[in-house]
């Protein structure tokens, strides 16, 4: 099973790349395929654009035309970046697992801005922003609320949970949690912040990355089984998304997109070349988006501007 310290971390950067290029085609035809970023750069960032974290230190942009993913803040606070999402103003959230910190980048002028460390943060995992514009964030112990005027952090949940690794939070507030000590996804209650079990712990073996899609469904990539899972968040009820014989090895961070596009984010896929996944949930169809390079063969958390 994989441990929580080393989530989509590999400690070797030589590996081979494998050619996709089959997959690439694939990529552009399917219907789910995203807005290409096309020529854009970090200032100009389109909607549809996927933004990806990549453990060396980077957060990249998953070019679709040419299958590569692209640098676009390198450095800097960022070192070993995990989770990844947007705020109201368009700027980019990265949780960073290097320097334990809360960082916003201005996808204008790049600048990157520490938002919140120490303190109860301890090592930050997934991340996503409640409808009032807080900070959610899971750090393998608990849920952390990160105050979006003050940056004051408070806990968000109450005990009940071990190792929550990815979180989402739905419309009225509720954050959606995967804890992969318990092998379960957890509800914790936005009012209360009771720590609620949405499905029995059998039904997942290492539960990683989350996100919400437009039916209310819940999206979960499995470390464990090589698979993304749909659950539904009232009944509980899984079935496979995808199964553990397509591309997916180590499957961390999952994104949907406005047109209901999914992208999942693998650092083991092709041969240890790490690949950003697009999947047709309505056809269980794979295709690679982008395959690492050079010092970016990590990827980990992915988002889709909006």
């Amino acid at each position: 099973m994989t441990t929580v310290n080393s989530i989509g971390q590999k400690s070797d950067r030589s590996v081979q790349h494998s050619q996709l290029t089959g997959f690439r085609t694939l990529a552009l035809c399917l219907a789910l395929t995203v807005v290409a970023a096309g020529n854009s750069t970090a200032g100009s960032l389109r909607t549809g654009d996927i933004l990806v974290t990549d453990s060396f230190g980077g957060v990249l942009r998953a070019d679709p035309a040419t299958g590569s993913l692209v640098p676009l803040w390198v450095g800097g606070n960022l070192v070993r970046p995990f989770g990844i999402t947007t705020d109201a103003s368009g700027n980019i959230l990265v949780s960073d697992t290097g320097s334990l910190a809360i960082i916003r980048i201005n996808p204008h002028t790049g600048k990157q801005t520490v938002i919140t460390s120490g303190g109860i943060m301890g090592v930050p995992y997934g991340i996503d922003v409640a409808p009032n514009g807080d900070i959610i964030v899971a750090n393998a112990q608990t849920i952390i609320r990160v105050n979006s005027k003050t940056h004051q952090q408070t806990n968000a949940a109450l005990p009940g949970l071990i190792a929550p690794i990815g979180v989402a939070v739905a419309a009225n507030g509720d954050i959606f949690v995967t804890d992969a000590g318990a092998r379960a996804v957890v509800k914790v209650d936005a009012v209360t912040g009771a720590c609620v079990p949405v499905c029995s712990p059998a039904q997942f073996s290492n539960p990683c990355g989350i996100v919400i899609d437009a039916s209310g469904d819940l999206l979960v990539t499995d470390t464990g089984t090589h698979e993304v899972i749909r659950l539904n968040p009232v009944t509980g009820c899984t079935e496979p998304v995808t199964s553990w014989s397509g591309m997916f090895v180590t499957p961390v961070g999952i994104a949907v997109g406005g047109n209901g596009e999914v992208v999942v984010g693998d650092p083991d896929a092709a041969g240890l070349a790490g690949v950003v996944i697009g999947l047709d949930t309505s056809s269980n169809a794979q295709a690679a988006i982008s395959t690492g390079s050079g010092n970016f063969v990590n990827p980990r958390g992915v988002t889709i501007v909006p």
